[in-house]
């Protein structure tokens, strides 16, 4: 996982997520990976409460986010 997204949360239709890879993008609405990217949310919450670094001391690519 790596780049940007965005998870779109609506209150009466399903969430979805848009990722912008490189030129182009995507909105994926299946529960997995709506899924995933709320695990990835919370992981970078995490790090954002408790990193003492800068930010653009975080690694580039998000692989072991997990």
């Amino acid at each position: 996982m790596a780049g940007p997204f965005v998870l779109f949360e609506f209150p009466r239709a399903s969430p979805v997520v848009c990722f912008e890879p490189h030129s182009s993008g995507a909105f994926v609405p299946t529960e997995h990976d709506v899924t995933e990217y709320r695990r990835a949310i919370e992981w970078l919450r995490r790090i954002a409460k408790t990193r003492k670094t800068p930010a653009t001391s975080c690694p580039p690519s998000f692989e072991n986010w997990r």
